[in-house]
């Protein structure tokens, strides 16, 4: 089973297990994620779209906060004297998926409160 899930403004393909490197989300490390925003969801015999995935979830771990490689960003005029070199490195979090989940649903479980309510009244 695997999703797409979207985390930002990227799309993730995940399993269960699965390590990601996104960027950077507001949790301490090991603290548990829910990501809300599924955009596929796939196992062996189907595939989930649309209005199906609201009863989805995709469960994460923050295993570590990490920096990006450094990326040089350099100006130039030529015959001006201008130059100017500036370095940027992105914050990341490194995430492991820890479950693919489906949400219960309310509605059985009423239907099956109700006909066990017929079945023991009819039995008197």
């Amino acid at each position: 089973m695997y999703a797409i899930v979207k985390i930002g403004s990227k799309q993730f393909k995940v399993k269960e297990g699965s390590e990601i490197i996104c960027d950077r989300v507001n949790s301490e490390p090991g603290a548990e994620l829910t990501i809300d925003h599924v955009l596929m969801v796939s196992d062996a015999e189907k595939i989930v779209l649309g209005d199906e995935l609201a009863k989805y979830k995709v469960l994460a771990q923050v295993i570590e906060h990490l920096k990006g490689d450094k990326i040089l960003v350099f100006k130039y005029k030529p015959k001006k004297g201008y130059r100017r070199l500036h370095g940027h490195r992105q914050a990341l979090s490194k995430l492991k998926i820890t479950a693919i989940k489906k949400a219960g649903e309310k509605g059985k479980k009423s239907s099956k409160a109700k006909e066990g309510m017929a079945v023991s009244g009819g039995e008197k």
